[in-house]
């Protein structure tokens, strides 16, 4: 199976500013940059939530369904995906502190028959994506592209472990190590560890404790009245995922009540009963410049404040949860659409301004010839036309829309381009991405 890249969800920082006095100011800020992502056609419906020391509100934009006038509501569950990555932290800064596993443990104490190297995997590592670890296993085969986890069981994930050696280890952060099925794995030996369900563990160390009744894996018959149906990048139905073992990679489902009770349960610890876990998951495990990783959560900072954020995204669904302890702001932000909204969390935490992404004005000549699949050692893209623009795919990652740059050159969520090239013919031949110092050159099959 060829390696497949990860692209990274996690916004970036802007830095033009304002101030607000109120949450109506506040609004009036973000009600446009989400209108426009909803009248452009880029999200089917959207919530965000924000809060503070003193207030929280929250603020619904679309429809939970195509053509339907039916409001988003505080209480609609949504899958947010990679944000249960923090979960999983907090869980296993609770085990930590309870001295039911160390942060430093080796994999092998839970896990036998492992080669050398990957024996000596730390759960530390696992947590802060310092593993080595790939962003998916090798052996991850999908039968069913819009539920790709759901048949990827215990047995696969013990095969690959015990096979997989590491051809680097990293020794500092870098979101270009990102690994799902690390932080799935981890989840994985927490409940072989405390002899409980990942739902279990989940119920009991976080969600029971802060009052979020509503933050699970397995929904019931009422809260699936309440499950929003998910949109791909083409606007298109599409189905949950089901994360099976890997739940603790992005196998959670919530409703902005309940993230906001955990953002101020996260920005206020010292007014929970599980404080010194969610401290314990704040804290820095590996720093790289401005960026830097707890148990889960990854931090932005500069010289005067910092931020803590997560976002998360399947089939279906972007989501985005953070704050800053030096604002005592925070942001939620919940979608039913694979169309991250995210640099609205720049205006909730901090009050720097934020403008919708806008397309470059392409021929539409151009987009059927950008069509096709687009390989190379590495990885594989296929570039579908939805009607004036185009829609990425990459297999059991994210679908997402380009946003025009130029006539040849197109962006993904701001962290990463494609520039599509011709040969002497005139017909499109290659593609080269880049993402950081990562850049590769895919050609057209």
């Amino acid at each position: 199976m060829k390696m497949r890249i990860f692209i990274t969800l996690f916004f970036t920082l802007l830095f033009a500013s304002f101030s607000f006095a109120s949450f109506e100011e506040l609004k009036q800020k973000i009600d446009p940059v989400v209108s426009a992502y909803i009248s452009s056609e880029r999200n089917v419906g959207a919530i965000v939530g924000v809060i503070d020391r003193n207030n929280q509100a929250n603020w619904n934009y679309g429809t939970l369904e195509m053509g339907k006038e039916k409001p988003i509501s505080a209480d609609t569950l949504f899958e947010i995906g990679s944000i249960s990555k923090v979960f999983t932290g907090i869980i296993l800064a609770s085990l930590a502190n309870e001295g039911v596993v160390s942060l430093k443990d080796k994999i092998s104490k839970y896990l036998n028959d492992l080669p050398l190297t990957t024996a000596d995997i730390t759960l530390v590592e696992l947590s802060t994506h310092t593993s080595g670890l790939p962003r998916l296993p090798n052996n991850f085969n999908p039968r069913n592209i819009k539920n790709p986890y759901a048949d990827y069981t215990e047995d696969h994930l013990l095969k690959f472990i015990r096979s997989f050696i590491p051809e680097k280890h990293p020794t500092e952060f870098d979101l270009k190590y990102y690994s799902n099925v690390g932080v799935g794995l981890l989840g994985y030996i927490l409940t072989i560890a405390s002899k409980k369900t990942y739902e279990e563990l989940l119920k009991e160390k976080i969600t029971k404790p802060l009052g979020m009744n509503d933050t699970v894996v397995s929904l019931n018959e009422e809260q699936l009245k309440r499950f929003a149906l998910g949109y791909d990048a083409a606007l298109e139905p599409t189905s949950p995922w089901d994360l099976n073992v890997l739940v603790g990679a992005g196998g959670i489902r919530s409703t902005t009540q309940d993230m906001l009770k955990f953002v101020r349960a996260n920005l206020f610890p010292d007014e929970t009963s599980i404080s010194k876990h969610l401290k314990l998951a704040q804290e820095n495990q590996h720093t790289n410049k401005n960026l830097s990783i707890g148990l889960g959560w990854v931090r932005y900072s500069d010289e005067e404040k910092s931020m803590y954020n997560h976002s998360g995204g399947t089939g279906g669904y972007r989501s985005l949860v953070a704050f800053s302890h030096e604002t005592g702001k925070g942001i939620v932000s919940l979608t039913n659409t694979a169309s991250e909204i995210g640099c609205i969390a720049n205006i909730a935490v901090f009050g720097w301004e934020c403008s919708p992404p806008k397309d470059y004005p392409v021929p539409d000549k151009f987009f059927d010839a950008y069509v096709g699949t687009y390989e190379s050692p590495f990885l594989t893209f296929v570039i579908t036309r939805k009607k004036t623009y185009l829609v990425y795919e990459l297999v059991g990652q994210e679908k997402g829309r380009l946003t025009a740059l130029s006539e040849s050159k197109f962006s993904i969520s701001g962290i990463a381009t494609m520039e599509f090239h011709k040969n002497d013919e005139g017909q499109v031949s290659h593609m080269v991405f880049e993402q950081g110092s990562f850049k590769a050159e895919l050609h057209k099959k």
